[in-house]
């Protein structure tokens, strides 16, 4: 099989490689082998750039014998990283808060009994509480308070 690109859509392809790449590796230090794959398929995407005419995008690292997107190329994709970013700390704060308030309220014990109905009617005032909350003051009123920790009915 062939597939053929313009410059525009293998620029596009590279973008779209790079979002991908950072949600596989950004946050790791090391390269788990489950992960080769995917940094030979993008190695084999990046050494395509010449006959693109993107060496301005692309860059050879002798030392390492691998293809690299230039800095200037990342910094033109990182909005789009930061607009997820953000979305998704509020996602992610808000569902994680408030399943540890439907713990709490309800208990460990009952919550497996409980009919996804009524998990959604017990995460739903808590839901409201935290997306309210942070919509209107973001992280301002978010502090950590010593003391015992609340455990819920067990």
């Amino acid at each position: 099989m062939k597939i053929n690109f313009t410059k525009k859509e293998y620029i596009t392809l590279l973008e779209m490689m790079h979002l991908a790449g950072w949600m596989l590796h950004s946050y790791r230090t090391d390269q788990p082998p489950d992960r080769q794959a995917h940094r030979q398929l993008e190695e084999k995407i990046l050494s395509l750039a010449r006959e693109f005419g993107c060496d301005d995008v692309v860059q050879f690292d002798q030392k390492l014998n691998a293809h690299f997107l230039t800095r200037e190329f990342e910094s033109k994709v990182m909005p789009f990283i930061e607009e997820y970013d953000d979305d998704n700390l509020w996602t992610e704060l808000t569902e994680r808060l408030v399943w540890r308030d439907v713990v709490r309220a309800v208990g460990r014990e009952k919550l497996p009994t409980l009919t996804v109905e009524e998990r959604f009617e017990a995460m739903e005032p808590y839901d409201k509480k935290y997306n309210d909350e942070f919509q209107e003051h973001g992280l301002e009123r978010l502090e950590i308070v010593s003391g015992p920790v609340p455990t819920g009915r067990n």
